[in-house]
């Protein structure tokens, strides 16, 4: 590969990175702690419902969805083996009131920098 290439290529990696996870943080808009995060066993939009490390979860229509690159997002970005955080309705424990998109490396001691 040669050299113009190369640092083109480089320089597109960091333009579409956000700098938070370049630096291995995660963005300022994400919580310091999540009520339950895993790895997306299976989503079902139409019935509303989540499947997290083998565990069903609901969650509402409108539920805030967070990804890396954008701090709203919609719930269709969501898929299969993609690791994310949850937050619960505080009224309503067991139903979902924000997902966050977690980096494939983030581990209960991942923190925000």
């Amino acid at each position: 590969m040669n050299k113009p290439i190369a640092y083109t290529a480089i320089l597109l990696c960091l333009l579409v990175l956000p700098p938070t996870i370049l630096a291995g943080g995660l963005p300022d808009y994400y919580p310091e702690h999540f009520d339950r995060w895993g790895v997306i066993d299976r989503l079902d939009l139409n019935a509303q419902e989540i499947i997290i490390d083998d565990v069903m979860m609901h969650f509402a229509i409108g539920t805030k969805t967070h990804t890396l690159n954008t701090e709203f997002s919609m719930l269709q970005s969501l898929g299969k083996g993609m690791k994310v955080g949850v937050r619960f309705a505080s009224r309503n424990r067991g139903l979902i009131e924000e997902i966050w998109v977690l980096p494939q490396s983030y581990s209960r001691q991942s923190s925000r920098e």
